[in-house]
């Protein structure tokens, strides 16, 4: 049985805390605050935070095709997903209604049933269908040959990354900057090369120098950018180009952390009894934290305060926000997996995934043989 990589749990955590943190700041209302005070420290400063988090998606699409390509296709994993989606897409909007009736409408009361189908989640919808191509997108990299391998990532950088980069930002390929299936099947892949061929690195915290550069790069861009467009049109443009999950710059940063973690070897028994603790809740801490109500109704411009204090204090306080939402969570879900377990849920699923696997064999006996 292979050796679970820890550190690769330790990038599950970063990754969602990461989410969190970029929700804060753009969602959250932080960084259009400092852009309407005008171009200074703090909308820089924020903007390059929210730059070296914003690789947080594709670390965990990498880290899909890091552990996933060499596992077997179990229909009984997304079912169980699903249940805890849409558990979580009830309770919270239950929950909601509760204590302020304004939440309320038919389209949620409707909604919150159909998460997939209504396309509450665009993370999930993306992963569903990441997860059913899984077993052919394994086969591709269990059949590659390194060199095939390399070249086929070249290309797909070109399209995802280098094109719309070149395109100044513009959505030519109709990629969505990274927002749909395609482009998590690409992470996947990227993840599953660097599993599949590991790459040892005797210091890894060059990998951190390297994605500390990605992000001092995005600044110096953005800095360079928008003082010189300020000066020639009146306006500041084209200083967001790195800010995309197809970016090079988040492409750079989200490899430099893969393979970083990837190489780091942890030996204490207590944070890895923590690491294991937490690992089962993160996808969801991503569920709770950015359901429609959650997310549109009270995320939505509810960190504007934090402009009032200084850049040092208005860090600590984004951290420690991001860190109380991230527990809190996980405490959450964990009162879910108690009531999974009373209600014998993933027993359920199981009996689910074996009526699917009957009428799936029965058609494909209609249709085939």
């Amino acid at each position: 049985m292979k050796q679970r990589n820890v550190g690769i749990d330790i990038l599950r955590i970063v990754s969602m805390y990461f989410i969190i943190m970029v929700h804060i700041l753009m969602q959250g209302g932080v960084l259009s605050a400092y852009f309407n005070e005008g171009l200074q420290g703090g909308y820089y400063f924020f903007n390059t935070i929210c730059v070296i988090a914003y690789c947080g998606v594709n670390c965990f699409a990498l880290v899909s095709g890091y552990v996933g390509w060499q596992n077997t296709f179990k229909l009984e994993k997304i079912i169980k997903l699903w249940a805890n989606v849409v558990f979580w897409s009830v309770g919270v909007s239950l929950i909601l209604f509760v204590f302020n009736k304004e939440f309320f409408s038919v389209k949620e009361a409707v909604s919150m049933f159909l998460p997939l189908i209504r396309g509450r989640y665009w993370f999930f919808n993306a992963y569903f269908v990441v997860f059913m191509f899984s077993p052919f997108l394994n086969h591709l990299i269990r059949t590659l040959t390194k060199k095939t391998f390399q070249y086929f990532l070249l290309a797909v950088t070109f399209v995802f990354c280098i094109v719309p980069f070149l395109a100044l930002g513009n959505d030519v390929l109709r990629i969505q900057n990274g927002f749909e299936f395609s482009w998590l099947m690409v992470m996947y892949l990227v993840g599953g090369y660097f599993s599949k061929y590991p790459v040892t690195i005797k210091k890894p915290y060059k990998c951190i120098i390297a994605f500390l550069g990605f992000a001092l790069l995005n600044f110096i861009y953005k800095y360079f950018i928008e003082l010189v467009t300020t000066k020639l049109f009146g306006v500041p443009s084209h200083g967001d180009l790195f800010l995309s999950y197809t970016s090079p710059v988040a492409v750079g940063e989200a490899v430099c952390l893969l393979l970083y973690f990837s190489n780091i070897k942890v030996n204490n028994k207590k944070l890895i009894k923590l690491i294991s603790f937490v690992t089962p809740a993160i996808f969801s801490v991503y569920i709770i934290h950015v359901h429609p109500l959650v997310f549109w109704r009270i995320l939505k411009d509810a960190f504007i305060w934090l402009t009032e204090y200084n850049i040092l204090a208005a860090s600590v306080l984004i951290i420690a926000i991001s860190l109380a939402i991230f527990i809190g969570c996980i405490v959450l879900d964990y009162i879910r997996i108690v009531i999974f377990k009373l209600f014998k849920v993933d027993y359920c699923c199981g009996l689910l995934c074996e009526f699917i696997k009957q009428k799936t064999n029965k058609i494909r006996g209609l249709l085939w043989e």
